[in-house]
């Protein structure tokens, strides 16, 4: 949860001011005559997305180079060394469905989408705001998502609420940060996931289309 979160605070920012200080250039109104709004949106968006996605698994190959490296030496310098993660992925493995290869990559892809979704609704937010001066207002609509997003998806599963983990398991704004663990773990199922992960796909191009609608509206001052 918290990964994804401080992702889409820190690069969402990024969105934001991209796509509000590119209003004012009049190179977009140039691009706008013979590109489709959409188009030209989500690949401003898709640049600063991959660059994070990126970031973040280069973040991760280093740290599972250094876990398997780290309990090779352990075990090296003693002989009867377990490691408990170890046990626990096997556990989960004999029990159910959890950390399967099927599970792990839909965990990883549900999870860009939802960043890449998140990264939307930061260009959704800036696309309707006029002036660079606003863009604390611009940040603070992006914000609450996110933070709802975020307690709803925490609070359910502090709170043991069966009922509550699935409703959030399939709401787009929340499911990103619920659903690809509920994967792995085997909590919740395969199927279950695909649908969750169609879901926020299609909610997720419905964005793309109303930010595109938006943004160029907004720079030829149509209504």
């Amino acid at each position: 949860y918290l990964l994804l979160f401080m992702m889409i605070f820190v690069y969402g920012q990024s969105v934001t001011k991209m796509v509000m200080s590119e209003k004012s250039s009049k190179l977009v109104e140039v691009l706008l005559t013979s590109v489709q709004p959409y188009a030209l949106i989500a690949g401003k968006i898709m640049a600063v997305a991959s660059i994070a996605i990126v970031q973040l698994l280069g973040w991760l190959v280093l740290g599972c180079a250094g876990f398997f490296a780290g309990n090779v030496a352990a075990e090296h310098i003693y002989p009867d060394y377990q490691n408990y993660v170890f046990l626990i992925t096997d556990m989960i493995k004999e029990s159910g469905t959890g950390f399967s290869v099927q599970s792990m990559i839909l965990a990883v892809l549900m999870t860009i989408l939802g960043f890449f979704l998140y990264c939307v609704w930061a260009g959704f937010i800036a696309s309707m705001v006029d002036r660079v001066d606003d863009v604390s207002t611009a940040m603070s609509l992006f914000q609450i998502p996110a933070m709802a997003g975020f307690m709803m998806s925490y609070i359910g599963s502090l709170l043991e609420s069966d009922l509550l983990v699935k409703i959030s398991e399939y709401i787009p704004i929340t499911s990103p940060f619920i659903m690809p663990a509920d994967v792995l773990l085997g909590k919740a199922s395969f199927a279950g996931g695909l649908v969750s992960f169609v879901l926020l796909a299609v909610f997720t191009l419905g964005m793309i289309f109303a930010t595109g609608k938006i943004y160029k509206n907004k720079i030829f001052y149509r209504k």
